[in-house]
């Protein structure tokens, strides 16, 4: 029998490449014959490959099982955790509904609580009138017997006075208060329709409150109304502007449209929050003082005046509530904190309307 049936007899019996790399090396030494040797090679090269093979697979397995751990005990602490969570969303989604109960339950009996005030007021002061009225008819007449009745006088005028006072103050608390901002300014969300005049503005943008049909280059026009040339849809209370950002804001025939209350208490200081240090706050309103003056001598109509005092009333906010005189619009602005106001022109011919331009400044 020669060599390599002794050899190959014994593999081609056996199972597995291990079994056959333990009869080769039974053979002795392989180098006798170099087809021995180059098979011994490729069996040795073809068990270290299998056998790394193996351990790559096993250390991914080991991997996979560790992140199976992990991945179990975060469903386990989620478990845990899950109840408090779902109790706590069910308890805030229940105080936000009893809290916005309880606010509609609170706006409507203020709106009941302001007819029955009213009610009360004026009735206190009928009663407060008929005292003065007895005062003055059945008490006056002893003047000259006693000067101590010129006291008594004064002092029941100067309480029929402070009970109108107080009466028109709690009405304004009520209708322009913190929680109610009247009827004046409509509710809308603030809408952007046009984003390239905000990206192309400066730092400090300019606003063109009101604007109408009536859109300026250079600024940000601003209406409740989405007509042409409008880049900003808002309320003039609710301006989607940082506070301390804006640079100037202009209005034109706009404060009139707002009760001076409205005025005093909301708009003024909400729109100089908004100007930059420095910044200008510029309006346009009618001159009713020239006009009634213009009235008087025959140089406009009534329909005119009448107009432009109470407005064009074509559409809702088309409706004056108050009017300005150089002089009151200046002392208004300078109780809002605004400084350096100065009446730029009066009495300036706009159709049939005659109007002033007042300028101010916030602080800086």
């Amino acid at each position: 029998m020669s060599l390599l049936t002794r050899v190959f007899r014994p593999v081609a019996r056996t199972s597995s490449v291990r079994q056959a790399r333990r009869v080769v090396g039974r053979l002795g030494a392989p180098g006798l014959n170099p087809e021995i040797e180059l098979l011994h090679r490729r069996i040795t090269d073809t068990d270290n490959g299998a056998a790394q093979q193996v351990r790559r697979v096993e250390a991914r397995l080991d991997a996979l099982e560790e992140q199976a751990r992990q991945l179990s005990a975060r469903m386990t602490s989620m478990d845990r955790h899950m109840p408090a969570v779902l109790n706590a969303i069910a308890s805030t989604n229940g105080t936000a509904r009893l809290l916005r109960r309880e606010t509609d339950e609170l706006s409507d009996r203020l709106s009941r609580d302001e007819g029955r005030v009213e009610e009360a007021l004026d009735r206190l002061a009928a009663d407060i009138g008929t005292l003065f009225g007895h005062v003055r008819d059945e008490l006056w007449p002893l003047q000259a017997k006693s000067a101590g009745l010129d006291g008594l006088y004064a002092t029941s005028e100067w309480l029929v006075k402070r009970i109108e006072t107080v009466r028109a103050e709690v009405m304004h608390e009520l209708r322009y208060g913190a929680a109610n901002t009247g009827d004046a300014v409509p509710s809308i969300a603030p809408r952007v329709v046009n984003p390239a005049v905000l990206s192309d503005a400066d730092d400090a943008p300019r606003l063109n409150l009101g604007c109408g049909h009536l859109p300026l280059d250079g600024y940000v026009n601003v209406d409740i109304r989405e007509l042409p040339g409008v880049d900003v849809v808002a309320a003039v209370d609710d301006l989607p502007f940082e506070r301390g950002t804006v640079g100037e804001i202009f209005s034109a025939h706009v404060l009139e449209h707002f009760p001076q209350a409205a005025l005093q208490r909301q708009l003024l200081p909400y729109w100089r929050s908004l100007l930059a240090p420095g910044g200008t706050f510029r309006a346009v309103v009618p001159d009713i003082a020239a006009m009634i003056d213009q009235y008087r001598g025959g140089e406009i109509t009534f329909d005119a005046l009448r107009s432009v005092a109470y407005g064009g009333q074509e559409y809702d906010g088309d409706f004056h509530h108050t009017a300005f005189t150089p002089e009151s619009l200046s002392e208004i602005l300078a109780e809002a904190g605004f400084e350096d106001v100065e009446v730029v022109t009066q009495g300036r011919v706009n159709g049939d309307c005659l109007e002033f331009e007042v300028v101010a400044r916030r602080p800086g």
